[in-house]
């Protein structure tokens, strides 16, 4: 798959979540932004992908199709035999899943996915889970860093629907866990209707929000561009210490959601503070809600 990275076919003695976490980039955002998130994902025995959208600031694709790009993603890592096999393996060893498929199961070889995106990628993920209806089964969780459901430039109509919206309609009906970690100081890139927490406000329940007080919309990435760092403020919070709270958190929410029923066993206060911790402890300002 061109421009995409498939890390992690290795077993653990801890046996790390049977599922994959696929995340979903920025607009105009590269990949090889989050290749951090990838390789510690993959260090940690989780199975993990990101890719790029074909796009460019004069040519973008519009959020309905960028969510068709990733339903596409989901269908190449569910072709894959040696990944199938592995979390086969995985799911029939883990004690976090005691209820995973057998082979006998007629849906042995559906992948589990957690669906992770940052800004746009936010939105494209839980449009994916609103949308795609087949794939709605394959999705474990959500994690969505610093969304945006809209631009300043306000683009709207059936192409770009409002991902929040759509999230609140499905969580109404269904249980999916959901963790949201905000950017304190986003809003001269994101409309402060259209950001995290109208993600947070729209969904019904098992929901997690983690506000990094002093962080910028773009400080999550490993690398920004000339242009990124003079559009947002990256605020005061130490990148490095960002990413690596960050990415803590969406291993340890990896490991949540893999098990079915934990938000209603453990509660999502349980949960939050469990996340949260990875941010106090870096030293990092946040608050956070759970729902």
């Amino acid at each position: 798959l061109p421009g995409s990275s498939l890390q992690g076919l290795r077993s653990e003695t801890d046996i790390p979540p049977p599922l994959v976490v696929l995340f979903s980039p920025g607009f105009l955002v590269s990949s090889e932004a989050y290749d951090s998130y990838v390789r510690f994902l993959a260090a940690s025995g989780v199975p993990a992908a990101v890719y790029d959208v074909p796009q460019s600031a004069t040519d973008p694709v519009d959020d309905v199709t960028c969510t068709e790009i990733l339903g596409t993603v989901m269908g190449w890592c569910q072709g894959q035999p040696q990944l199938q096999a592995f979390l086969q393996d995985r799911a029939t060893l883990s004690t976090a899943s005691p209820a995973a498929p057998t082979d006998s199961s007629p849906e042995a070889a559906d992948i589990r996915f957690m669906l992770c995106g940052h800004s746009r990628g936010g939105k494209v993920s839980a449009l994916q889970a609103a949308l795609g209806a087949q794939s709605r089964r394959q999705i474990a969780g959500l994690a969505l860093i610093d969304p945006a459901d809209a631009s300043f430039e306000g683009r709207g109509g059936p192409r770009n629907p409002s991902a929040a919206q759509l999230l609140g309609e499905l969580t109404a009906q269904e249980r999916l866990p959901i963790l949201i970690i905000g950017s304190g100081r986003n809003s001269d890139c994101i409309p402060r209707s259209s950001n995290y927490e109208s993600f947070y406000k729209e969904a019904k329940r098992d929901a997690t929000l983690i506000v990094l007080t002093e962080a910028g919309h773009f400080v999550f990435l490993d690398k920004q561009t000339l242009l990124q760092q003079s559009a947002c403020n990256l605020g005061k919070a130490d990148p490095a210490r960002v990413r690596a709270a960050s990415a803590l958190s969406l291993l340890s929410f990896a490991n949540l959601v893999a098990s079915d029923g934990l938000f209603e066993v453990s509660g999502c206060d349980a949960v939050g503070f469990k996340l949260s911790w990875m941010f106090g402890s870096a030293g990092l300002k946040y608050e956070m809600q759970t729902k």
